[in-house]
């Protein structure tokens, strides 16, 4: 069973598709989920086409922040309020092709992490893949983390999800969350698929995005090599 974390920015356009990938997947699976969509202050009408899907689908529930709060904090709500016992970030714009997230959805009693990555990456233009190869090499050789993709989304256990101390407050809590688990000595597999977009809309190479990239990457430095040292001084292990 899963808990599917959907975080919506004035998605009205995408959300339901989205959740009927998520369903697509978890039938394909065989597999119980739940559905927590976040909507992060949005101002079109993502509250309402949620509300709409909630009336027709029980395992769908909406957490409303008022005002945009950021992925951070979306998150931790989300996981707050997380029921089953493994949870799944899906992103509000159907970025995620149906296979993949049922490729999750299947992997995920194989190990306590499932981390996805994508094969179609062409999608996103040259510019973003450097970014990308520059970002998983740094992240590769400060903590000997050996992943695909190391931003990509992944199945997270539930329990020790929640008992991280995750202080991101945009999307590097993602990476945050991976590298803290993988550096406790997670066990983890990894599965492929395919992105559905390409950058329209994307806001991760605007400067407020990567300025929280630095900083997100410093305080894990300064918690991992540090502070947590200990706590954080173990080998993941990859099972197939």
């Amino acid at each position: 069973m899963i808990t599917v974390f959907v975080p919506s920015l004035n998605e009205e356009h995408n959300i339901r598709d989205t959740v009927k990938s998520v369903y697509t997947a978890a039938h394909g699976a065989n597999l119980p989920v739940e559905i927590i969509v976040v909507n992060d202050g949005s101002t079109d009408r993502t509250r309402e086409v949620v509300e709409s899907i909630m009336a027709s689908h029980s395992e769908v529930r909406l957490i409303n922040n008022e005002i945009n709060l950021g992925m951070g904090e979306s998150l931790r709500k989300a996981l707050a309020d997380a029921r089953y016992e493994k949870f799944l970030i899906v992103p509000g714009d159907n970025d995620m092709a149906p296979e993949l997230i049922q490729a999750l959805f299947m992997a995920a009693p194989r190990a306590d992490m499932v981390i996805a990555y994508f094969i179609n990456r062409e999608v996103r233009g040259v510019r973003r893949n450097v970014i990308s190869v520059i970002f998983a090499s740094i992240y590769m050789i400060t903590f000997g983390i050996f992943v695909q993709y190391i931003n990509g989304p992944c199945v997270y256990p539930t329990a020790k999800l929640r008992a991280l101390d995750l202080k991101a407050n945009r999307f590097s809590i993602v990476v945050e969350a991976t590298v803290k688990l993988l550096k406790m000595g997670s066990t983890y597999t990894e599965v492929a698929g395919y992105m559905q977009k390409g950058l329209a809309g994307s806001t991760s190479l605007s400067g407020r995005n990567l300025v929280e990239v630095l900083r997100s990457y410093i305080r894990l430095v300064y918690e991992i090599r540090f502070i947590g040292r200990n706590k954080f001084n173990h080998r993941p292990t990859r099972v197939k």
